[in-house]
């Protein structure tokens, strides 16, 4: 994954993440994968965010076995303070509805 977004064939790995996302949604009983690669997504969707910023929110979550950290959040709401007021507040309205949907009702 690291790899094709390092090589700047981002739109590739959207086109291929989204079919991922809709299949395994079908046939997954464990979604914990399907969650982390719907979130990275969705950061990918942002066109404003960096690539390297996207490569540092995906470093923070690999030295973890949560599907998303605070350390992570509080890097993409850093990044997202940074946009322009409009852009900013659609993102951060959808990356928010995307976690929610991530973190179990019973996490601390």
């Amino acid at each position: 994954m690291l790899d094709r977004i390092k090589s700047g064939d981002v739109e590739r790995w959207k086109y291929d993440a989204n079919k991922i996302i809709m299949l395994g949604k079908k046939i997954s009983a464990d979604p914990t994968s399907l969650q982390t690669l719907q979130f990275y997504n969705d950061l990918l969707s942002i066109g404003s965010i960096k690539k390297k910023d996207i490569l540092e929110i995906i470093s923070l979550g690999q030295s973890s076995n949560q599907i998303i950290t605070i350390e992570m959040l509080d890097a993409v709401f850093k990044i997202l303070n940074n946009l322009p007021n409009t852009e900013r507040n659609i993102s951060k309205r959808a990356i928010m509805l995307s976690s929610l949907d991530i973190i179990p009702v019973e996490s601390d």
